[in-house]
């Protein structure tokens, strides 16, 4: 693999989505120090960040939900341990000023132009643009990610399956693998993201062909350094974070 380009930020990365076209995508990052919580836009192709606006921190917690166009969609917690969903809330990441903010606590699927939420034990469409709840003509779900963006599928050391893993892990790497493991199976590259307690919780990244030849791999976190992002894809382009400051990306 070939590396890009690596980007350092001072503050630490939070958060990151997708936002754009096919033709000029972009990254959505929020960063957060002690004092203030920025947002940035990142041009991919360009590989240029641009501040979009900061605030202070706020208790309320926003979850990147999903890029329309130059909308960022967010989901806002409510406060407390295991927060449910309070609204659904619209941003321009061109300015970072609020179009819309909508009360709700469950959404159900998206098509292209809509979100399906239930309110009062009611399924209702709302309009991603505009915010306002109306049919679509078309009400069918999204089957591509119009920004060819690629996540890993992610599984818990709890759930079915990881044992699996465990267990070839051992095998083929000699390595005990912990907590959650992140997979991504393409048309010639297996990319792994996984943890493993070596003097304390390391994040581990591991690229193999499909014979499972490591092609390269790298310690991206690790103890208090260790975040909520692991990687994602974009046109046979790696993109990871490493020590919650570094974005990098490698072509493969």
């Amino acid at each position: 693999m070939e590396k890009i380009s690596k980007h350092l930020f001072e503050s630490t990365i939070w958060s990151i989505g997708y936002f754009g076209t096919k033709e000029y995508p972009k990254l959505w990052i929020e960063l957060r120090s002690p004092t203030k919580t920025l947002w940035v836009s990142f041009d991919i192709f360009n590989q240029i960040a641009t501040d979009i606006c900061s605030f202070e921190p706020s208790s309320k917690i926003k979850t990147w939900l999903k890029g329309v166009g130059n909308i960022g969609l967010f989901l806002r917690l409510k406060s407390g341990i295991n927060p449910g969903i309070e609204a659904l809330e619209a941003y321009d990441l061109a300015s970072g000023n609020l179009i819309y903010e909508i009360a709700i606590t469950h959404w159900v699927k998206f098509t292209t132009s809509h979100i399906q939420v239930v309110q009062e034990k009611a399924l209702y469409w709302i309009n991603l643009q505009t915010g306002n709840f109306e049919v679509p003509e078309d009400p069918t779900d999204e089957v591509a990610n119009l920004f060819l963006f690629e996540n890993p599928a992610h599984f818990e050391e709890n759930q079915p399956g990881f044992s699996d893993f465990k267990l070839f892990f051992k095998q083929n790497f000699d390595e005990n693998i912990v907590k959650a493991m992140d997979c991504w199976d393409g048309n010639d590259k297996i990319i792994f993201s996984y943890y493993l307690y070596e003097d304390g919780l390391k994040n581990i990244l591991r690229v193999c062909d499909k014979g499972f030849k490591t092609e390269h791999t790298e310690i991206i976190a690790e103890g208090e350094t260790i975040g909520f992002n692991t990687f994602q894809i974009f046109n046979r382009v790696l993109i990871y974070i490493k020590d919650k400051h570094q974005l990098i990306f490698y072509e493969f």
